[in-house]
């Protein structure tokens, strides 16, 4: 092998012992779950000098419900039909719940963006003081809803991925009088 690969023997041998230490089959290995990617929920960019943000289509599975299931529940009878016309109804109401959720996140981010846009185009000085409580009166849903809207749930920006919860601060009073972000 030395001589047909114009090697020395001490080098054949030391590539040997790096090969033998090696695993073949590196796939088997258990995945180390703390380092989990984040996959953001929504993506902001800037176009023709306007932020907009949009729902990460890789961020929720894409769910739909079968046509032939359809058929077959509308044609059964009895306990047998309304059991299938149930589970299509639960189905269903999953499908616009999901809709729904994706239809608030989307509010809520373009509102995190309107309100935040100097932190996308200048960085952390620019943050500037955000409340639940603001961003609920603008998009007319209950601060719960919002609070539970942005927990865990990411933006990715040309600034890097940031949890939504990182865009809200309360205020701080400056020595101009006006107001920045205590963060």
């Amino acid at each position: 092998l030395a001589r047909r690969l114009g090697a020395t023997t001490a080098e054949v041998e030391t590539a040997m012992k790096l090969i033998r230490r090696l695993n073949p089959r590196p796939g088997e290995r258990p995945v180390d779950s703390d380092g989990d990617a984040v996959v953001p929920d929504l993506i902001a960019r800037k176009l023709n000098g306007r932020w907009r943000v949009q729902l990460n289509p890789g961020s929720a599975p894409a769910i739909g419900i079968n046509r032939q299931y359809e058929r077959m529940a509308a044609a059964a009878r009895g306990d047998t039909g309304q059991y299938l016309r149930g589970r299509l109804q639960e189905a269903r109401w999953l499908m616009k719940s999901l809709a729904q959720r994706g239809e608030t996140l989307l509010k809520v981010g373009n509102c995190i963006v309107r309100e935040q846009g100097a932190f996308l185009d200048y960085g952390p000085e620019a943050l500037r003081p955000l409340t639940l409580r603001a961003i609920a009166d603008d998009v007319g849903l209950h601060e719960s809803t919002i609070s539970r809207a942005t927990t865990r749930k990411y933006m990715a920006t040309p600034r890097g991925v940031f949890e939504l919860k990182r865009f809200f601060s309360s205020g701080v009073a400056t020595s101009e009088g006006g107001e920045a972000s205590a963060t």
